[in-house]
């Protein structure tokens, strides 16, 4: 969970940059008056770097009660009123103050944290769409039919490893999340750990997310790599007005993760463009499109206003003293020992 930094992160965000440069010559949250289609930065002007690019340093979260997609009882509605806002506010509210336990006592321990440690925000987003997806026009992702297929055979698996009727085989059928691993990118909000810092270095931005701790380190109108598959693929990052774009691609075809409760894989046909902009002194606008013909029928955009946050971001200890997954391998060679010798 989130435990205090041994060193400050903006210690090692500022080393990896200065590594990379040696290897290479709360606006925005709250219910608006009336509803806006999207977020726009056209009337601010940004502060600018000591060299000239806008400036988009600060810790932001995106923590947000909006869902990535629309809710199927939403279908057709593309923004709440004020007094749903309010009511779906109050109820974030109540929710989070509260703690639910199970029926039994498997029941509460599957539920595996109390809401000590959740921390999933409690505001709509500003312009009241009903998803962070702004398109397709219906807010959802268009999966394919064969992603879909893809996508019920997995859920199905996942459902009887967690019904123990048919334990993992391998660490490679536990997801990349549960493995301490990665949930990769885009960043979209979670149950916790919803911070990211960014610091700015001439022709380099760094991005610290506070889940797991990753690092980027984005070079900015760079020439292209070669070709090398990575966790979170090759980025490059260039400027449109104030706006920075980053560009990714070569997605190693072995990081899993879940959106909106559907398995994903980040695989090389995947391609990723990211849009960074102020939108004013408490928000920075975070967009993403995604085209993937392999996944998808078409692309799909998200847009997320993150707001400026005080303090600092901790460190996520997830390996330490984790013994999930041994754990549940051992617990799965028992059971398949116990359902062999029947």
């Amino acid at each position: 969970m989130r435990h205090r930094c041994r060193v400050p992160i903006e210690v090692l965000v500022v080393a990896a940059t200065v590594m990379w440069l040696g290897g290479v010559s709360s606006a925005g949250q709250g219910p608006s008056s009336a509803p806006k289609t999207t977020l726009s930065a056209k009337s601010w002007t940004p502060p600018k770097t000591p060299w000239g690019d806008p400036d988009l340093q600060g810790i932001w979260s995106n923590a947000t009660i909006t869902p990535l997609e629309r809710p199927k009882d939403l279908a057709g509605k593309e923004f709440l009123t004020e007094e749903e806002v309010q009511a779906r506010e109050k109820a974030a509210i109540k929710r989070n103050s509260e703690e639910t336990r199970g029926e039994t006592p498997d029941q509460d321990v599957a539920g595996a944290y109390n809401f000590v440690w959740w921390d999933r925000g409690t505001k709509v987003i500003g312009t009241r769409r009903t998803s962070l997806i702004v398109d397709p026009p219906d807010g959802r992702i268009p999966w394919s039919a064969a992603a879909q297929k893809e996508n019920a055979e997995r859920d199905k698996v996942r459902r009887a490893m967690l019904d123990d009727q048919e334990p993992p085989r391998s660490w490679l059928d536990v997801d990349t999340g549960e493995r301490c691993i990665t949930d990769g990118i885009p960043w979209t909000p979670g149950a916790y750990n919803n911070n990211y810092q960014i610091v700015q270095g001439p022709g380099y931005v760094g991005i610290v997310h506070e889940m797991f701790r990753e690092m980027r380190v984005i070079p900015v109108n760079a020439s292209p790599q070669p070709h090398i598959p990575q966790w979170f693929g090759t980025s490059r990052g260039h400027w449109e007005g104030n706006t920075l774009v980053v560009e990714t691609a070569n997605f190693a075809d072995k990081s899993s993760y879940v959106w909106a409760n559907k398995y994903r894989r980040a695989q090389p046909s995947m391609h990723l463009v990211e849009r960074f902009t102020r939108a004013d002194s408490g928000t920075l606008l975070y967009e993403f499109t995604i085209t993937d013909p392999a996944k998808f029928t078409g692309p799909w955009t998200a847009q997320i206003p993150m707001t400026r946050t005080a303090g600092q971001v901790f460190e996520y200890a997830c390996h330490e003293g984790n013994y999930a997954v041994p754990d549940i391998l051992n617990g799965g060679r028992v059971k398949a020992q116990e359902k062999s010798s029947k």
